[in-house]
């Protein structure tokens, strides 16, 4: 629950949008960081991450997902878009 900055990130972007195997290459990860919790996703696993607790949800249903990347992490993804990210990173 540290606070972070924009710099904090600039190595490892570098890294993984240069190597192949880096985890932001094959996997799907989205987050978000509020003040008191961290919301985050990693492929079919989703956690809410808090200062004395993870919370951890295993998705297994397009609606569910679609639900935690409108309500939870406040994307803007279309229906088609949610539609492919489930077929790839979620429903194998």
């Amino acid at each position: 629950m540290n606070r972070c900055y924009e710099v904090d990130f600039t190595l490892g972007h570098f890294y993984s949008h240069k190597n192949p195997e880096a985890v932001f290459v094959n996997n799907l990860v989205v987050s978000l960081i509020e003040n008191d919790v961290i919301y985050s996703l990693v492929n079919k696993n989703y956690l809410k991450i808090y200062k004395d607790r993870t919370e951890k949800v295993e998705i297994n249903t397009l609606e569910q997902f679609q639900e935690i990347l409108e309500n939870d992490l406040n994307s803007d993804f279309n229906f088609d878009e949610i539609l492919f990210l489930f077929e790839r990173y979620i429903k194998v």
